[in-house]
């Protein structure tokens, strides 16, 4: 099944490519590269590229878009409890937590209203190599050939 990822040359989206191929999907990556290295997604990845903005339809193929998007855990706000669950009431304290908290409603309302598909990750901690050290940290040894 192909997957269209929008930020897929960026380093959260490089992770979900990366996720996606070990799961035996076949992740496109559609980009501007305002954002980005285009040489992750050729060379490193490699998947096919698409460079476009995520709104022409004509370049998504006329494919209808699956969303994923990259939250935060800032949306949780102070949590209630020392083990936070998806379940965890939602109480951003913050202007990114609220931004991202508003886009989250936005695709429900969406969903609901559309049937768009939709997955929402919420990252505690969106720093880091994969453990091959393939992408993230590793990208700059990967680059000169260092150990």
């Amino acid at each position: 099944m192909k997957v269209l990822v929008t930020g897929g040359a960026g380093t959260i989206g490089s992770h979900a490519v990366r996720a996606l191929q070990r799961a035996g999907r076949q992740p496109v990556v559609l980009g501007n590269l305002v954002h980005g290295h285009r040489a992750i997604v050729e060379q490193v990845l490699p998947v096919p590229f698409v460079g476009a903005n995520l709104a022409d339809r004509q370049a998504r193929g006329g494919a209808p878009l699956p969303i994923m998007l990259s939250s935060t855990a800032a949306t949780y706000g102070i949590p209630s409890a020392d083990l936070i669950t998806e379940q965890h009431p939602t109480n951003p304290i913050n202007p990114y937590g609220t931004s991202k908290h508003t886009v989250e409603a936005m695709l429900a309302d969406y969903g609901r209203a559309y049937s768009l598909a939709s997955v929402i990750f919420r990252y505690f901690n969106a720093a880091g190599a994969d453990p091959g050290l393939i992408i993230g940290k590793g990208w700059g040894c990967h680059q000169r050939r260092c150990q």
